[in-house]
C-alpha cells in the first residue's frame, strides 16, 4: 500500500515540477513499453515463485537472448529466423536449469545463480563486448514488432495484456 502511495506522489510532483516532460502521452507511452518486457518476465517468475522456487537467471537471460537475435538480424536473416534463435536460446537456458534442478536435484537458487554468469558471459562473448546497432535488411520489421504500436498502446503492452490474461486463466483454472 505504502510502495503505491509513494509512487503516486512521486508521479504528482513530478507532472508539477516538469509538466512538459514527466505528464506528457509520450512520456506515458515510453514507460510503459519499457515496463512491458520487464512485466512479461514477471509473469513466468510468478508461476516459478507459486511452485516454490526462483529464478535468479531471467536478466542474464533475457541479455543473451537479445544478443542472440541481434547478431542473428545482423546478419542478414530474416526478422522470423532471429525470434526463433532468440526463442531457443532461452529454451535452451530453461532446459539446462530444469534439468539441473528437477533432475540433479541442484537448489534452484544455486542453478539460476550460475545460469545468470554463465548467459550472461555467453551474451558479452557473442557481442563481443559491443553494443548492436546494424541489424540488417529485416531491422526495420523487428523494430517495428517490438517498438510499434496499435491504436496508440506499444505493442509489447498488448503483449503484456495478451499473456497476463492467459497466465490468469491458466492459474485459475488449472491445478
Amino acid at each position: 500500500f505504502w510502495v503505491t502511495v509513494a509512487l503516486v506522489a512521486i508521479c504528482l510532483v513530478m507532472s508539477w515540477l516538469q509538466p512538459d516532460a514527466f505528464a506528457t502521452t509520450d512520456n506515458l507511452f515510453n514507460i510503459t513499453r519499457n515496463f512491458a518486457f520487464i512485466g512479461i518476465m514477471a509473469l513466468g517468475m510468478t508461476a516459478v515463485i507459486l511452485t516454490g522456487g526462483i529464478d535468479l537467471s531471467v536478466g542474464s537471460i533475457m541479455g543473451v537472448v537479445g544478443v542472440v537475435c541481434g547478431l542473428v538480424l545482423q546478419a542478414g536473416q530474416h526478422w522470423l529466423l532471429a525470434v526463433l534463435a532468440g526463442l531457443a536460446t532461452g529454451a535452451l537456458c530453461g532446459a539446462v536449469n530444469g534439468v539441473l534442478i528437477a533432475y540433479a536435484g541442484l537448489p534452484p537458487f544455486v542453478v539460476t545463480l550460475g545460469m545468470l554468469s554463465i548467459a550472461r558471459s555467453c551474451a558479452i562473448v557473442l557481442s563481443q563486448n559491443k553494443m548492436i546497432y546494424e541489424f540488417g535488411p529485416y531491422g526495420d520489421t523487428f523494430n517495428a514488432i517490438g517498438g510499434g504500436e496499435i491504436l496508440g498502446i506499444a505493442n509489447p503492452v498488448w503483449m503484456l495484456v495478451l499473456l497476463t490474461a492467459l497466465f490468469g486463466l491458466i492459474f485459475n483454472f488449472s491445478p
